[in-house]
């Protein structure tokens, strides 16, 4: 028996990414975006779409550390309990396996895996965490053969790859086109909570992480 699988509706600033995620116009779509308002939703509902749209579809997921990707493998296998699109899940391994033979592998930066090869499809979350010298030696060989690759995050300080590929999005080279949306801009929030967070909130880090700027010397949440 086959069932419906329902994505959520994207907001307005989602719809344009997605939209750039779909398309055979960019290859390299990048999102410059504040915490909590979804960016990560994104990267987990595109990669259950890739794997759904045809069998036999690879799809490589890039997070900062192990203990993020088992809480996605964990999400991503909950919301589609009873759907019979997922035939098993490895946490160890971390990889998901789809009834028409598509594979989501998920890997971390801290502790990368060599996984399917081949990817089709790859995201990266978070990425702003990403040093340069691991994605140009283990993961851009990846992004060479990939049909499209997605670049996630709240900026993490001046220069790397996340910088990089998002101002490669504004110099008008149609491979890459970039997207940013602000805690404000996103319109989820009322004035009276985005003043209680900025009132509570080291100037810095709001700067850097709800008004998403590229500060030198940027805080990091992860190790």
């Amino acid at each position: 028996m086959a069932h419906t699988i329902q994505f959520p509706t994207p907001l307005w600033y989602q719809t344009p990414v997605i939209k750039s995620l779909e398309d055979s116009k960019s290859k390299y779509v990048t999102f410059l975006a504040s915490r909590r308002i979804g960016k990560s939703l994104i990267a987990k509902c595109m990669a259950v779409k890739w794997c759904l749209e045809a069998p036999r579809t690879n799809v490589g997921f890039i997070v900062p550390t192990g203990s993020l990707a088992q809480i996605f493998i964990r999400e991503i296998v909950d919301n589609l309990q009873g759907s019979g699109a997922i035939v098993a899940s490895n946490s160890v391994q971390k990889v998901i396996t789809f009834a028409n033979g598509s594979l989501l592998y998920f890997h971390s930066a801290e502790a990368w895996g060599r996984g399917a090869g081949n990817y089709k499809y790859l995201i990266f979350d978070e990425c702003a965490f990403l040093d340069n010298e691991t994605y140009n030696t283990i993961f851009q060989p990846w992004c060479l053969e990939a049909k499209k690759v997605y670049f996630c995050s709240t900026p993490c300080g001046v220069g790397g790859v996340f910088y990089d590929m998002y101002h490669k999005g504004k110099t008008g080279d149609k491979r890459y086109i970039s997207y940013e949306c602000t805690l404000e801009d996103s319109g989820l929030y009322d004035e009276l909570t985005i003043n209680e967070i900025k009132e509570t909130t080291p100037a810095r880090i709001f700067e850097q992480e709800y008004n998403c700027k590229f500060l030198a010397g940027g805080i990091s949440c992860f190790q």
